[in-house]
């Protein structure tokens, strides 16, 4: 491949197939952390000349298109229910008033 070493773009293939194996079994969290062991590749590539500059921007701008997608799946998080300490029901002046007057 123009612009990618060999030994670069097998490693990068390799974590693109983690990419969509995690993504094909609805894991996207799973492949979340794929992809971003795939940047972390990237990076690495690019800092040492294994990758060109070109290259690495167009490689990005598919990881940046992917996680996007991959963010969009997660789970929405359900709020979670606001919970009453026991015995607080509110506030209740009718209650003892010893001590006053007495």
């Amino acid at each position: 491949m123009p612009g990618i070493d060999s030994a670069a773009a097998a490693q990068l293939q390799t974590s693109v197939s983690a990419v969509t194996q995690a993504a094909a079994t609805g894991k996207p969290a799973n492949a979340i952390a794929a992809l971003d062991a795939l940047e972390a590749q990237l990076r690495q590539g690019t800092a040492s000349g294994a990758i060109n500059a070109d290259r690495s921007a167009r490689i990005q701008a598919s990881i940046d298109l992917v996680r996007g997608d991959l963010t969009a799946a997660l789970p929405t998080p359900s709020p979670s229910p606001t919970v009453q300490a026991p015995g607080k029901q509110g506030n209740n002046d009718k209650g003892d008033k010893k001590g006053k007057g007495d």
